[in-house]
């Protein structure tokens, strides 16, 4: 595993019981609705992969809303938190950059705020992987950051622990999804006067193209 990879986990890991607090409420009901939306118009079918999932928070809606939900994760500690909040979700320490799972299992795949730790030159071949494990149907939900550059830099939200961050420009991250093979049906963006909120979030609902 990549030094600045191994680094970024172990900050989450050291921060758990913080990051559960800060994060919790941040969930937003209103962009999980237009997700699951798009895929009960597309699909008959309620499989669903959580991308990142840390402590199982989306999982948990997700569940509740009566979808199949698998989350995968780098940490150990956000897997087996993940495992004791949402029994009814399966839960694996995996690599989002390698799935282990077969070809269009997937009706949904759900990635919220993890791709800004994927490293720009693995970004197309992790792109190309959820393409591969999602239904023709499918519909995919990614969010990143805006702004430009990576690098490691510190997180004063979380006790300033040293994470690797990737940061995009709009029309950068619609470039990488279109060569990737995805096309997008709807795009929000999102400001915030909430301490524990930086930057501006880009959420992109994408599809397939035909």
């Amino acid at each position: 595993m990549e030094p600045h990879i191994k680094k970024t986990i172990d900050s989450y890991d050291k921060t758990v019981k913080g990051y559960i607090e800060r994060t919790d409420p941040l969930y937003r009901e209103e962009r999980v609705k237009l997700f699951l939306d798009l895929i009960d118009q597309n699909s008959d079918g309620k499989e669903i992969l959580d991308m990142g999932c840390a402590q199982g928070r989306d999982a948990e809606k997700l569940v509740e809303k009566g979808y199949n939900v698998t989350g995968i994760d780098l940490s150990e500690n956000f897997i087996e938190l993940a495992r004791q909040r949402v029994p009814k979700a399966e839960f694996k320490l995996m690599d989002m950059r390698k799935l282990e799972f077969n070809d269009k299992k997937f009706d949904g795949v759900w990635a919220s705020a993890s791709f800004v730790h994927i490293p720009k030159q693995d970004l197309l071949k992790t792109l190309s992987e959820v393409k591969r494990i999602l239904k023709n149907t499918g519909i995919f939900y990614i969010s990143v950051k805006l702004g430009e550059g990576d690098g490691i830099k510190e997180d004063p939200r979380h006790e300033n622990v040293e994470k690797y961050w990737v940061f995009f420009m709009e029309e950068q991250i619609k470039e990488y999804l279109n060569k990737a093979g995805f096309e997008i049906v709807d795009t929000t963006s999102n400001d915030s006067n909430n301490k524990h909120v930086d930057y501006t979030w880009l959420n992109l609902y994408c599809k397939k193209k035909n």
